[in-house]
């Protein structure tokens, strides 16, 4: 019954902001809540806590002295995330002095409301007179200090900044271990929900270890149990991306399978201890994986009577809302219902980053925090509406707080809030003394100081950016009324409205100095389009239908070819993909020929009408993406994500080339005069261009060379690599249904060196473009540089091993992610390598 709406869920990926704010709008006023209570009920929360700032705890009070507004702030997030693993001392060194030199540290002394974060101040002002220069008028005040350095050394600084970022560690992490964590729970009276660092694994071994620290987190927390109910007691997060290693859309008929069997044990062990386990919220991209396995878990007989069931809820997802209408549909299918925390988000950079980078058509996350404030409103009340959810609110936000508060006084039954360990203690505390009823968990971080580090980066990204409650409502400066101002009144009345400093993905090159408009992406991890991508077959019937034979020195997809045909067979199982005919002696000349005799119509066209013709090539390729990425996949053997980003930079070049030509053909840059000459340099086609391009990228280059020349005004003769002729055939294909006549582009197939020796000499080719290996590029540039007259351009792109130089402040599994893709995609036959 819910895989029904899955559809409705995955329509709401990436639409248009505004669309979304309409209907999250027409929600939360469907409602009929009193706003008017909630502003004052907030403003009354944040008053009550600025009277007690100086009870804030130590992290919230650090976060508001070193937020990401100031260098300080950025130094010291470096620091946390990298000193802890450095092991040794002449990097530690390095980075402490990097880092703390780039701070102006006095201008927070004796700045915050906390004693240790001041302490913090003086020592991070030591260390920066240590380990590097500074403004003398700056430390003038401070030069004892230097003297203190000649008795202290180096060393102790060193010792002393690990142990202030082991200090700052120990304020986002409840304990080391479950046992450690537990313990402190107990001591403090705070109700919890652990969260077992360690996250992304790497390899079946990282799985199993994960696999093995939640079961055992679970165990110990279970026999621990002294609450009768079990949302009185303490409950354990699972991230999905801990137990598997290939937890990816792609990978989802190997990992579902592994990872349902493992969440299965771990939920059957917090039922018959009695306690709630909640699968967490990740990356937008493992969403849907993620709703299959807590679906399938709802179906489960042994999981039938427990309520311990959980589910974490993104509200900065465009899908939020359609997902909490998936989860009431679940929860009532269940004799027990389910738990669902309901959190804002923590990838939202990345997401935005990811967007760009793929060039979507939109974001999958709201681009404004205050749209995501109104997205949270809509979802809590829509999911208090289901009493067969129980909800928790994790916020630190007054008025989030006020409208949980407000709309649960309409349903008499049980819900809680959430709080990150460390974090917003007063105003909880405060609520507390409001109403003691109120039940309050922490989101309680548990593991070793390394384990932290992506969770640390992400806390302080969320909550060190200016626009972060937890940044601003202890600042004195800011109006009550600013801080709890109501989002919902201020959204955007129509689709024009610019809300957002944030262009849109495939707007980003809007802004250059020759603006051009990125492609068209695709995101192969969303369910739906993967699947079609996959199921994109490639055949060659589509290239013999309404074709006449072509010219015998061109790639022959007919069934009336003159000449005997070769086959293209695939890498992957040396199957037929196609038949092209290679180029005789005489077929080149007749290319030479041709692109010699196209060449003044071609170069007289106004640049204006090559532009348009590149970008209409460009559109087309856009239209034939799947096609394309299919017949690359089974010729240069490249997986759908490498071909699908082939189409896409073929496209960019097209665009990009004709917007460059469009400037910069029908200008005229001045030069300086050295002796008072007058030097002006203009751009003019030269002629007949060699273009030869290689196996790794038969798309791209192949493309990119072509449409540059094109693009100036120069014809072209392209001889592709001898394993990939029958992308070369459609790619110009595409450029001639786009306007490029006859001639312009002729495609010459064959053996690299025979075709060299008949090519090279002619003196008709004015200039070539190579990308392939060095040895390769040495003996066309002794060819070219046999003839007579001027020199010949060449532009030679050659292959090569790259060094990747790894220090030991990267991230291990950053490290490993990148080495993998750098060496192995294209079978590690590309530059990057």
């Amino acid at each position: 019954m819910a895989e029904l709406s899955r559809d409705s869920i995955r329509h709401m990926h990436y639409p248009p902001e505004c669309m979304v704010l309409r209907t999250l709008s027409a929600t939360i006023t469907s409602f009929d809540a009193n706003r008017t209570s909630i502003s004052n009920d907030a403003s009354q929360l944040v008053e009550f806590s600025r009277a007690r700032a100086s009870e804030s705890g130590t992290l919230d009070a650090f976060l508001r002295e070193f937020g990401l507004s100031n260098t300080e702030g950025i130094a010291l997030m470096c620091l946390a995330e990298a000193l802890l693993r450095v092991p040794d001392e002449p990097t530690l060194d390095a980075l402490i002095s990097e880092k703390i030199r780039e701070g102006n540290w006095g201008a927070h002394q004796n700045a915050s409301d906390s004693n240790l974060v001041n302490a913090s101040v003086w020592g991070l002002m030591l260390a920066g007179k240590i380990v590097g220069p500074a403004d003398l008028l700056q430390w003038a005040s401070a030069n004892w200090l230097a003297k203190l350095v000649h008795r202290v050394g180096e060393p102790a600084v060193r010792r002393a900044t690990l142990q202030a970022m082991k200090i700052l560690g120990g304020q986002f992490v409840l304990g080391r271990d479950i046992c450690s964590a537990l313990k402190r729970a107990c001591r403090d009276g705070t109700l919890c929900s652990f969260d077992m660092l360690g996250e992304g694994a790497r390899t079946q071994d990282d799985a199993a270890r994960y696999f093995d620290n939640y079961l055992a987190a679970i165990k110990t927390v279970g026999d621990a149990r002294s609450a009768s109910h079990l949302f009185d007691g303490h409950n354990v997060s699972v991230k999905l991306s801990a137990l598997h290693p290939r937890f990816w859309e792609g990978h989802r008929e190997t990992c579902l399978p592994a990872l349902k069997e493992k969440v299965l044990a771990l939920a059957i062990t917090a039922r018959r201890l009695n306690i709630g386990i909640s699968l967490d919220a990740e990356e937008c991209a493992r969403l849907e994986l993620t709703m299959d396995v807590f679906e399938w878990l709802c179906e489960q007989p042994e999981l039938e009577n427990w309520q311990g069931l959980g589910f974490v809820l993104q509200a900065y997802q465009k899908r939020a809302l359609k997902v909490a209408e998936w989860l009431i549909v679940l929860a009532q299918s269940r004799p027990t219902g389910i738990m669902v925390r309901l959190v804002k988000g923590a990838y939202w950079d990345a997401e935005i980053k990811i967007a760009q980078q793929r060039a979507l058509s939109d974001y999958p996350v709201f681009t404004r925090k205050s749209h995501t404030d109104v997205s949270y409103e809509a979802c809590m009340r829509t999911l208090l509406s289901c009493p067969d959810i129980y909800c928790q609110f994790a916020t630190h936000n007054a008025l989030a707080i006020a409208q949980i508060r407000e709309a649960a006084g309409q349903h008499d039954r049980p819900f809680e809030f959430q709080k990150l360990h460390g974090m917003g203690d007063l105003l909880y505390a405060l609520l507390k003394e409001q109403d003691p009823s109120v039940r309050i968990r922490t989101y309680a971080p548990v593991g070793q100081h390394e384990d932290l580090l992506p969770y640390l980066v992400r806390r302080l990204l969320e909550n060190g950016a200016n626009s972060s409650f937890v940044n601003r409502f202890l600042d004195a400066d800011l109006p009550v009324s600013e801080l709890v101002s109501d989002p919902l009144s201020a959204l955007p009345t129509d689709d024009a409205s610019n809300f957002s400093q944030i262009p849109l993905p495939r707007d980003i090159f809007q802004g250059s100095d020759i603006p051009w408009v990125s492609s068209i992406g695709f995101d192969l991890d969303e369910r739906s389009t993967g699947s079609r991508f996959e199921t994109t077959d490639f055949q060659m019937i589509e290239l013999r239908s309404n074709r006449s034979p072509r010219q015998g020195c061109e790639t022959d997809m007919t069934e009336n070819a003159t000449r005997d045909l070769r086959s293209s067979t695939s890498p992957a199982d040396s199957s037929v993909v196609g038949q092209y005919s290679e180029a005789t002696q005489a077929d080149v000349i007749a290319a030479i020929e041709q692109a010699h005799n196209s060449l003044t119509d071609w170069s007289l066209r106004c640049v204006t009408e090559r532009a348009a013709i590149l970008e209409r090539a460009a559109e087309i390729f856009e239209a034939r993406t799947a096609e394309f990425t299919s017949l690359i996949a089974k010729e240069a053997g490249r997986t759908l994500n490498d071909g699908l980003d082939e189409v896409r930079e073929a496209v960019d070049f097209c665009r990009y080339y004709a917007a460059q030509a469009r400037c910069l053909m029908d200008s005229e840059l001045q030069l300086p005069g050295v002796t008072g000459e007058t030097n002006r340099l203009s751009y003019a086609p030269r002629g007949p261009w060699l273009c030869i391009s290689p196996w790794n990228f038969p798309l791209a280059i192949f493309t990119g060379q072509i449409v540059a020349n094109l693009a100036v005004g120069n014809t072209v003769i392209a001889k592709p690599a001898e394993q990939t002729p029958l992308v070369a055939r459609l790619a110009c294909d595409v450029l001639k249904e786009a306007g490029v006549p006859e001639g312009v582009i002729n495609i010459v197939n064959g053996d690299g060196p025979t075709l060299g020796d008949w090519l090279l000499p002619d003196e008709r080719i004015v200039g070539a473009s190579f990308t392939g290996s060095h040895p390769s590029a040495r003996v066309i540039n002794r060819q070219l540089a046999l003839r007579d007259g001027p020199i010949i351009p060449f532009i030679a792109e050659t292959g090569g091993v790259n060094c990747m130089l790894v220090d030991s402040t990267a991230l291990p599994e950053q490290v490993v992610d990148d080495v993998i893709t750098s060496a192995f995609r294209s079978a590690g036959q590309r530059c990057s390598a």
